[in-house]
């Protein structure tokens, strides 16, 4: 995307403070910046960036020749602009029990992860793969997890032994994410 189309479309952003994404690097093609144009030349433009929690994330600026490609308008892009219009509502620290049940700190955890409608994301064995979503039910053997995608969407449900899972992780800043859309996309 070279020449007068991709300044005319940037440019446009620049008027209609829309959020881009922009794709600068050939060599990967699946990485972007986003953010907001503020500045533009000729030549050059300088982005506001937007990190993928929607917090604000410093600028960047790239050579217009380098830029093939700017998406605007999409899924994704309406996802970090939401994110970065409800900063301070979407992080909080959650304190959980420190008292183990039945000697089983995942359980106690995933316990508590219910109670409490946290997200947590599950690594289990002979799998490379985690999912994530949150409890749906539990009991001293197995979980039902309703899975969620990053977009916020339910995506399933997933029942499994409990001695499948090998790590987890509860209410990190990619649960807090994902539960905050859930809200969101469920309305």
């Amino acid at each position: 995307m070279k020449g007068k189309l991709l300044v005319d479309t940037l440019k446009k952003a620049v008027k209609s403070n829309q959020l881009v994404s922009i794709y600068s690097d050939s060599t990967n093609k699946s990485n972007c910046s986003v953010g907001y144009i503020d500045l533009i030349t000729d030549k050059e433009v300088r982005l506001r960036s937007i990190s993928s929690d929607g917090e604000d994330d410093g600028y960047e600026i790239r050579r217009l020749k380098e830029i093939f490609r700017v998406d605007y308008d999409g899924k994704y892009e309406n996802k970090i602009k939401f994110l970065n219009n409800s900063q301070g509502k979407i992080f909080r620290y959650f304190k959980l029990a420190k008292k183990i049940e039945n000697n089983n700190i995942f359980l106690t955890t995933l316990r508590g992860a219910k109670q409490n409608n946290l997200g947590v994301t599950l690594w289990l064995k002979d799998n490379d793969n985690s999912v994530a979503g949150y409890i749906k039910s539990i009991n001293l053997t197995s979980i039902t997890l309703s899975l969620v995608d990053d977009y916020g969407q339910e995506d399933g449900l997933i029942t499994l032994n409990l001695k499948e899972i090998t790590a987890m992780s509860c209410n990190t800043r990619y649960e807090q994410k994902f539960m905050f859309l859930k809200i969101y996309v469920s309305k």
